[in-house]
């Protein structure tokens, strides 16, 4: 799309193309192809429309320094029914529209599951460059709460990083079930480019990393 949003896409996925590709080198990762999970960026008053309709509290804010944020939104309240909160308080919940708008299908699938709420670790961050996170494109989530109290990645996820993730044994308790239930739900769904979970690598032990590449029709599961 032409505009700044298109821009920001665009210099976002050139600063990115010539990274090393890490993920490949992770064992046990499953690779699809789905052109139907290719998308696009929209123009910035597009998405903000989409938004609006589907009932999403949001304003509009400046884009960060660098300009590869497709149109920054800041997330005010609960999405779908289902609150979100920064693990940190002095930081906004800012991502991209784009972003945003697949915080509905996060909403669905943690309700069909009775999490009412989920603390976000990290959203958009500057760092570090070949992250989509640095184009409001990444999603960290630590937390996710229920009538039966908290589910903790850290403390309740069951890694399995001799298997593949989703084709691994089911875990025995409760809270390990859910979260797993969780990433397999989203993985499936094909809303998020990657789904990456305690059996990625060390870095990803406390939380559930979700991503939304445009203009790519792989999808990543760890």
């Amino acid at each position: 799309v032409a505009g700044p949003a298109g821009d920001a896409a665009r210099a976002l996925l050139d600063r990115i193309a010539s990274a090393p590709n890490f993920r490949a080198e992770i064992p046990g990762a499953r690779w699809r192809v789905d052109r139907r999970a290719a998308w696009r960026v929209t123009s910035t008053e597009a998405c903000y429309a989409a938004l609006r309709a589907a009932g999403v509290p949001f304003r509009p804010r400046p884009a960060p320094p660098g300009g590869f944020v497709p149109s920054p939104v800041e997330l005010l309240g609960p999405i779908g029914g289902v609150w979100f909160r920064m693990r940190h308080d002095a930081q906004p919940f800012l991502v991209s529209c784009a972003l945003a708008k697949r915080l509905l299908g996060v909403a669905e699938l943690a309700a069909s599951l009775g999490i009412h709420g989920i603390e976000v670790l990290s959203a958009y961050r500057d760092t570090p460059p070949t992250s989509f996170h640095t184009g409001g494109l990444g999603l960290d989530l630590s937390r996710f709460w229920t009538a039966g109290g908290w589910l903790d990645v850290a403390e309740d996820f069951v890694a399995t990083p001799e298997h593949r993730t989703c084709e691994d044994p089911r875990p025995t308790g409760r809270a390990a079930r859910l979260l797993r239930a969780l990433a397999c739900r989203l993985w499936r769904s094909r809303r998020f480019s990657s789904v990456l979970t305690p059996n990625y690598n060390a870095g990803h032990r406390d939380h559930l990393h979700l991503d939304a590449r445009p203009a790519d029709a792989r999808l990543y599961l760890r």
